[in-house]
């Protein structure tokens, strides 16, 4: 064993503070910190927090959210979507673009969107955030049953696919409340399923929101 230099090195100081230090190192340490040494029990403090911090990191739970998160940073490997049995048809009912808005609102370098489509029992609500000249797109949004079909039967599972042409290249988490949130590149051929159980669901265009409103959907909208 090597002998010990007159000050501590890092493993010196994890060792004693973890208590693995051989018996006659660690009395030498001990005797070395007694001399009043300036620099090493700044060290050995230092090591003892990091310790600390690193047992108390077990009782504590990240939030759902930040769990969530995390998981849909790591993209999940494409695969080929499904074809739906039963294809609902969402309508058009709010579009902020057709709000006219305050003069500093419109110089903005960022683009806000605020679309509510009804399809079936349900509505959609999304919000889609994305700065001029960024094609990375922010997307909030929610699923929420009409008032009328909320004390009867039973709601089949919300899920939500990110499709690129045919394939599902994220699935973002919906929360209890039909919530989900999500960031992509924008291109022409993206567009935003929305699954109600296994094979009843609609899609949604995402290049369409990027644009200004359509005369197509305009067609669509409800009155």
């Amino acid at each position: 064993m090597k002998r010990l230099v007159k000050h501590l090195t890092a493993t010196d100081a994890a060792d004693f503070v973890r208590g693995v230090s051989a018996p006659a190192v660690r009395r030498r340490i001990e005797r070395h910190l007694a001399t009043g040494c300036g620099r090493c029990p700044r060290a050995v403090t230092l090591y003892r927090q990091i310790a600390s911090t690193a047992r108390d990191e077990g009782q504590w739970d990240p939030p759902s959210t930040v769990i969530a998160r995390a998981a849909d940073i790591f993209a999940i490997p494409s695969r080929r979507v499904e074809p739906l049995t039963h294809r609902l048809l969402p309508r058009l009912i709010f579009d902020s673009l057709r709000q006219p808005l305050p003069a500093g609102v419109r110089a903005s370098n960022s683009v806000t969107r605020r679309v509510l489509y009804r399809a079936d029992d349900f509505f959609i609500d999304l919000r889609i955030d994305r700065e001029h000249g960024v094609r990375r797109v922010s997307i909030v949004g929610q699923v929420t049953p009409r008032m009328e079909t909320r004390a009867g039967t039973p709601i089949d599972p919300v899920s939500v696919l990110l499709i690129d042409r045919r394939n599902v290249v994220a699935r973002p988490s919906v929360n209890a409340f039909g919530e989900f949130h999500f960031d992509y590149d924008a291109h022409a051929q993206m567009r935003l399923r929305i699954l109600f159980g296994e094979q009843t669901g609609l899609d949604v265009p995402l290049s369409r929101l990027l644009k200004p409103a359509s005369n197509h959907e305009n067609a669509g909208r409800e009155t």
